[in-house]
């Protein structure tokens, strides 16, 4: 009988022993989780006190080509720096970093919301033009960036599209887009209306080369005036507007523009006028 409940204690024991070691070797629940919640890192990172930390995000380590892009009208109160980024695994995205109330605030801008950067880098390297983010202007007075994303060059034009970021609550939207030679941005005195002259080739005639003028008002995005929706071709003595090119603002409200004027029937050569074009409220 005493053997026997020696062997019962020996087995009891051996059994603790046992679920002890594989209690201790078990990783805790709980430090999985917290591990896991690392994973999701938020793009948008403010820092109130350390300028200095906005200039490295989670994923600097990852990054593959890093392309800065020129921010006219930049202030320093704002400070906006803007880069072109790839990453190891090949996707491409637009990083922000500025200031705005005093904060320092980093913005991660992916292909989702702007498709035409997908695969930059790769096309630019095996088309040789096109392909890139440039002309970006900072609106102050409305706390908006605009810039031009161009895509595949076809001779002297290339698609081209019009996008607007917002500083405040980050939208990002496309306003436009065509094919085009497009020149620089320029916004009103009070920064409420940005203004941009780019010239077609209807039908890919040479001599058919045209300027259109586009206005957008900047509180909405909306674009208030396309030459291209105003020209007139039944104008007397048979001559008529063919194009626009905006030349500068006057003031608040109005913009010097001038007109190529062209002969019906090929009459006569081209002309050029100046005009005021005024915006009604």
């Amino acid at each position: 009988m005493k053997k026997l409940y020696l062997s019962i204690l020996y087995v009891v024991l051996l059994s603790l022993l046992i679920s002890s070691a594989i209690l201790i070797s078990k990783p805790a629940e709980k430090n999985i989780y917290k591990a896991a919640s690392n994973r999701n890192i938020s793009t948008i990172h403010t820092y109130p006190d350390n300028p200095n930390k906005i200039r490295t995000s989670a994923n600097d380590n990852s990054k593959f080509r890093n392309e800065a892009i020129t921010v006219f009208f930049n202030t320093s109160d704002i400070d906006l720096q803007a880069y072109l980024v790839e990453d190891i695994s090949g996707q491409v995205s637009i990083n922000l970093n500025y200031k705005m109330d005093g904060k320092y605030i980093a913005k991660r801008i992916e292909a989702s919301s702007v498709a035409e950067i997908r695969n930059m880098f790769r096309f630019r390297e095996q088309q040789g033009e096109g392909y890139r983010l440039n002309n970006m202007i900072l609106n102050k007075d409305m706390n908006k960036v605009y810039f031009f994303v161009e895509r595949k060059k076809e001779q002297k034009y290339t698609q081209t599209s019009i996008y607007s970021y917002d500083l405040v609550n980050s939208k990002i939207e496309r306003i436009t887009y065509d094919l085009g030679a497009f020149s620089n941005f320029s916004l009103s005195p009070d920064g409420r209306y940005n203004a941009f002259t780019y010239e077609v080739c209807p039908q890919n005639i040479s001599g058919n080369e045209k300027s259109i003028v586009v206005i957008i008002r900047c509180s909405d995005n909306k674009i208030i005036f396309n030459s291209n929706d105003v020209i007139n071709d039944n104008s007397q003595n048979n001559f008529y507007i063919y194009g626009y090119n905006f030349i500068k603002w006057k003031n608040n409200d109005i913009c010097e523009l001038s007109q190529e004027i062209r002969a019906k029937y090929q009459l006569k050569n081209v002309e050029k006028q100046t005009v005021l074009y005024k915006i009604e409220n």
